[in-house]
Protein backbone atom coordinates (compact mmCIF):
# COMPACT_ATOMS: atom_id res chain seq x y z
CA UNK A 1 0.00 0.00 0.00
CA UNK A 2 1.32 4.13 -0.56
CA UNK A 3 -0.34 6.52 -0.84
CA UNK A 4 -0.20 10.57 -1.70
CA UNK A 5 -1.63 13.86 -0.54
CA UNK A 6 -2.07 16.56 -2.40
CA UNK A 7 -0.06 19.00 -0.50
CA UNK A 8 3.22 19.25 -2.75
CA UNK A 9 1.07 18.37 -6.43
CA UNK A 10 1.75 20.90 -8.81
CA UNK A 11 -1.90 21.18 -10.09
CA UNK A 12 -3.57 20.97 -6.68
CA UNK A 13 -1.58 23.83 -5.45
CA UNK A 14 -2.47 25.78 -8.89
CA UNK A 15 -6.73 25.06 -7.73
CA UNK A 16 -5.74 25.52 -4.28
CA UNK A 17 -7.13 22.17 -3.80
CA UNK A 18 -4.97 21.00 -0.73
CA UNK A 19 -7.30 18.48 1.08
CA UNK A 20 -7.03 15.05 -0.73
CA UNK A 21 -5.05 11.68 -1.17
CA UNK A 22 -4.79 8.45 -3.29
CA UNK A 23 -4.13 5.51 -1.83
CA UNK A 24 -2.95 1.93 -4.37
CA UNK A 25 -3.28 -1.48 -3.11
CA UNK A 26 -0.99 -3.84 -4.92
CA UNK A 27 -0.13 -7.58 -4.92
CA UNK A 28 3.53 -7.12 -2.95
CA UNK A 29 4.73 -10.18 -5.06
CA UNK A 30 3.74 -9.58 -8.75
CA UNK A 31 2.82 -5.86 -7.67
CA UNK A 32 -0.60 -6.52 -9.84
CA UNK A 33 -2.89 -3.76 -8.82
CA UNK A 34 -6.09 -4.39 -6.61
CA UNK A 35 -7.42 -1.56 -5.31
CA UNK A 36 -6.77 2.05 -4.88
CA UNK A 37 -8.89 4.87 -3.23
CA UNK A 38 -9.25 8.85 -3.59
CA UNK A 39 -10.09 11.41 -1.51
CA UNK A 40 -10.91 15.64 -2.47
CA UNK A 41 -12.41 17.66 -4.82
CA UNK A 42 -12.80 15.78 -8.13
CA UNK A 43 -12.25 12.38 -6.26
CA UNK A 44 -14.85 10.70 -8.18
CA UNK A 45 -13.11 11.68 -11.40
CA UNK A 46 -9.99 10.43 -10.52
CA UNK A 47 -11.04 7.03 -9.28
CA UNK A 48 -11.85 5.64 -13.13
CA UNK A 49 -7.64 5.30 -13.73
CA UNK A 50 -7.54 2.48 -10.89
CA UNK A 51 -10.90 0.94 -12.64
CA UNK A 52 -9.03 0.98 -15.41
CA UNK A 53 -5.99 -0.07 -14.04
CA UNK A 54 -8.11 -2.78 -12.29
CA UNK A 55 -9.84 -3.99 -15.43
CA UNK A 56 -6.70 -4.48 -17.53
CA UNK A 57 -5.20 -5.83 -14.55
CA UNK A 58 -2.16 -3.51 -14.71
CA UNK A 59 0.53 -3.50 -12.45
CA UNK A 60 2.13 -0.73 -10.34
CA UNK A 61 5.28 -0.95 -12.75
CA UNK A 62 2.89 -0.48 -15.79
CA UNK A 63 0.98 2.98 -13.83
CA UNK A 64 4.07 4.35 -12.93
CA UNK A 65 5.33 5.00 -16.83
CA UNK A 66 2.19 5.53 -18.05
CA UNK A 67 1.98 8.89 -20.22
CA UNK A 68 0.65 11.66 -17.81
CA UNK A 69 -0.19 15.16 -19.30
CA UNK A 70 1.26 17.66 -16.48
CA UNK A 71 -0.02 19.58 -14.62
CA UNK A 72 -2.86 17.66 -14.42
CA UNK A 73 -4.44 15.82 -11.07
CA UNK A 74 -4.64 12.41 -12.49
CA UNK A 75 -0.76 12.32 -12.69
CA UNK A 76 -0.92 12.19 -8.65
CA UNK A 77 -1.49 8.27 -9.50
CA UNK A 78 2.10 7.74 -10.15
CA UNK A 79 3.42 9.04 -7.14
CA UNK A 80 2.23 5.92 -4.84
CA UNK A 81 2.80 3.95 -8.33
CA UNK A 82 6.63 4.80 -8.38
CA UNK A 83 6.80 4.26 -4.73
CA UNK A 84 5.32 0.79 -4.66
CA UNK A 85 7.12 -0.08 -8.08
CA UNK A 86 10.62 0.71 -6.51
CA UNK A 87 9.44 -2.08 -3.03
CA UNK A 88 8.12 -4.49 -5.86
CA UNK A 89 10.63 -6.51 -8.19
CA UNK A 90 9.55 -6.12 -11.81
CA UNK A 91 8.11 -9.05 -13.35
CA UNK A 92 10.52 -11.23 -15.76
Amino acid sequence: MSSASDAHHGKSLILEARDGYVKLLADPQSGEIFGGACVGPVGGELIYEIVTALAKRMTVHELAVLPHDHPTLAEIWTYPAEALAGRIPAPQ
